[in-house]
């Protein structure tokens, strides 16, 4: 019986021409071998589970705007699925492992925009197989192989159909000089987003090849990576590039009381695109720390860093040299001497200078401490690079709906401005993910909620800013922070002072002189079933580039009537005042969170927040949250219930979008 079973299996597995085909089949094999040769102690069967889960999902939009008509969309959709899990062996624990699992979906859609209306259904079959040969050994095989679809709802009627699929394999050496993995994987990806009448679409093809090696000794780590990564973009082949990823890592512990470390750190990536350009970055970093005395200790770096790409090249060599001391317990100094020399295709860039920081800390009565902190930088910096353009890489910022961001620098060059998602292999357009504006010597990011671009998703943005040709300047900066903390309240103050005095050349308005002042006080309070945090500020800034003063409010409170039930409320309001340009703006946030447990087995949560931004000199904007989560799961039974309802008002469009989600599953 065994025979004839392996001989169906042999047969099957033949008539599939690539992994996606055999998987299922492999799957099926397995599933098919303990019900019929269990007893013969070949395949040892493990946990097995099925579930069945039908879906319903609705979401409809309105779009209405002055004296234009409304614009309805609305999205329904009905789904069952059928899904198996488990895990087997092959003759014992330490040969053959197997987790598998897969399921079933079938779909049927119905979508109107105005007076169009479309129909659609689709089945699709997800798997998941993981496999391991010799598990137990010093050296073991893993292959994989996984398929998953999904479908998201996006903000007001918006869709994004996602299908992932991947496989590979994967060998470990675990009892050797340097413990290791190497690993080979195909993906493939395909995204199709929809909103309304407008629609994307994405398709990749990845082949990654890695090496992993890390080892552990009484005083040394030391790891290596390597990684080689082929994309190939189906739809627009021109984005289609290859990587090369390499690094190293050592550290070095020696002296037996008081303790000395020696770090080396090693990056390298470079990537060629199908147009012949290409681009490469090396870092290197090394830091020594030395422990002379329980209270006293040095430090030595240097960091070698060079950049390749876009029709230039830099390069810069970092040394540090900085020195620790804590006095009794109540005083700690920190001094640090720097120096930077940067070499660009153009020019050249010179920064010396150092910095220091005291921490004080004393107790006072009624259970007080007394925190005060000095801070202070001196800097001299000789820029001698004629008719520059200074490249910013990378800047990370959080998108907020509704609530513009600044990018860092000043004098921005607006058309090299490049927005992308946090892998940074998707770039988001202007116009139709975000909008661009500038205001005084700054420019500003507002997101569209019509775009690609997810409330908290993280962004990269990469610019170009104008500076002087030949400049040489000087920085001295200091901050000074005082204040008594009581644990339940802390009042505290703070000033800073930043003064860039020229040197040589011309100043074009790029120096900055700046001086702030902070006053705020924290409340904090613990008793029983209550928790609050009050936070309230107040900010002056007298500044040649950015010139204001704010005022913010914050509170979050969270009651506890009962172990079942929490009610949480958090507001926070800034008001700020600008004087270059003549320019008020109100940033606004309030959000009840109600979370109730009647039943071990039922949880609800419901949740209203609204978000302000009123601008004097840009458009104003609404944007209003509600929603309910339902959970009931009794023994192997699952029912959930999601609403949300959705507004905002953008100058004079007004959308409005509600959804709702239910699914039921039932475990076997």
């Amino acid at each position: 019986m065994l025979l004839d079973d392996t001989a169906r299996c042999l047969k099957l597995l033949s008539s599939g021409k690539t992994w996606r085909n055999w998987v299922p089949a492999v799957v099926i094999c397995l599933l098919f071998f303990p019900l019929r040769s269990s007893a013969q102690g070949f395949v040892v069967p493990g946990r097995r589970e099925a579930f069945v889960e039908f879906t319903a999902e609705s979401a409809s939009s309105t779009n209405s705007s002055t004296g234009a008509s409304d614009f309805l969309s609305s999205q329904r959709r009905l789904g069952e699925r059928m899904g198996f899990r488990g895990d087997l062996a092959l003759v014992d624990q330490t040969f053959f492992t197997l987790i598998y699992g897969g399921t079933v979906n079938f779909t049927q859609d119905a979508a109107s925009s105005d007076q169009l209306e479309t129909t659609g259904s689709g089945r699709l079959f997800n798997y998941n197989f993981e496999g391991s040969l010799f598990p137990a050994k010093p050296y073991w095989l893993t292959v994989f192989a996984n398929r998953n679809s999904s479908t998201v709802l996006r903000e007001f009627a918006g869709t994004t159909d996602l299908l992932t699929a991947n496989e590979g394999a994967a060998f470990n050496l675990r009892r050797s000089f340097l413990p290791s993995t190497f690993s080979f994987r195909q993906e493939s990806s395909d995204e199709k987003s929809r909103f309304a009448s407008l629609s994307e679409e994405r398709n990749e093809r990845r082949k990654v090849a890695t090496y992993d090696g890390r080892n552990h000794w009484h005083a040394n780590d030391l790891g290596l990576h390597y990684e080689w990564t082929d994309v190939r973009d189906v739809i627009v082949p021109n984005l289609s590039f290859q990587t090369h990823t390499a690094g190293a890592t050592h550290r070095l512990r020696f002296g037996e009381e008081l303790p000395k470390s020696l770090d080396f750190n090693f990056n390298y990536v470079s990537r060629e695109d199908r147009q012949g350009l290409s681009s490469s970055a090396l870092t290197l970093i090394e830091d020594l720390g030395l422990q002379h005395t329980k209270k006293f200790s040095t430090g030595y770096h240097y960091i070698l860093s060079r950049f390749t790409g876009f029709g230039g090249e830099s390069t810069g060599h970092t040394g540090a040299f900085s020195l620790q001391h804590r006095l009794y317990e109540s005083v700690r100094s920190e001094l640090t001497l720097q120096a930077t020399r940067s070499t660009l295709t153009t020019g050249a860039q010179t920064i010396v200078g150092g910095r220091f920081n005291i921490d004080y800390r004393k107790k006072l009565s009624a259970q007080g401490t007394l925190l005060a902190s000095l801070g202070g930088r001196y800097e001299i910096e000789n820029d001698r690079i004629p008719g520059r353009t200074v490249a910013i890489f990378r800047e990370q910022h959080v998108a907020h709906l509704g609530l513009p961001f600044r990018l860092n620098q000043p004098r921005v060059i607006q058309e090299t401005i490049t927005v992308s998602g946090e892998a940074g292999t998707i770039i988001f357009a202007e116009g139709l993910d975000y909008l661009v504006s500038t205001i005084g010597e700054f420019i500003e990011v507002d997101v569209l909620l019509t775009g690609r671009i997810h409330e908290g998703e993280s962004l990269l943005i990469d610019y170009q800013v104008n500076a002087p040709p030949d400049l040489k300047f000087s920085t001295f900066a200091d901050v000074l922070t005082i204040g008594p903390d009581f644990g339940w309240v802390y009042p505290y103050y703070v000033f800073e002072n930043n003064h860039q005095h020229l040197l040589a050349g011309i100043d074009a308005g790029t120096l900055e002189r700046l001086r702030a002042h902070t006053a705020g006080v924290r409340f904090r309070l613990q008793k029983n079933k209550l928790s609050a945090l009050l936070f309230n500020e107040y900010r002056t800034q007298d500044s040649r580039l950015l010139p204001y003063s704010s005022l913010q409010f914050s509170q979050v409170l969270s009651y506890t009537p009962r172990q079942s039930l929490n009610l949480g409320l958090s507001l926070d309001e800034i008001l700020a005042d600008y004087s270059a340009p003549v320019r008020q703006t109100k940033n606004g946030l309030g959000r009840l969170n109600v979370a109730w447990s009647p039943l071990p087995s039922l949880s609800i949560d419901t949740f209203a927040s609204l978000r302000l931004w009123r601008d004097s000199l840009a458009v104003n904007e609404d944007f209003q949250q509600g929603g309910m989560r339902l959970r009931w799961s009794p023994a192997k039974f699952t029912a959930a219930f999601t609403w949300d309802r959705d507004v905002r008002l953008r100058a004079r469009v007004e959308s409005r979008e509600f959804r709702w989600f239910t699914s039921l599953v039932r475990r076997f």
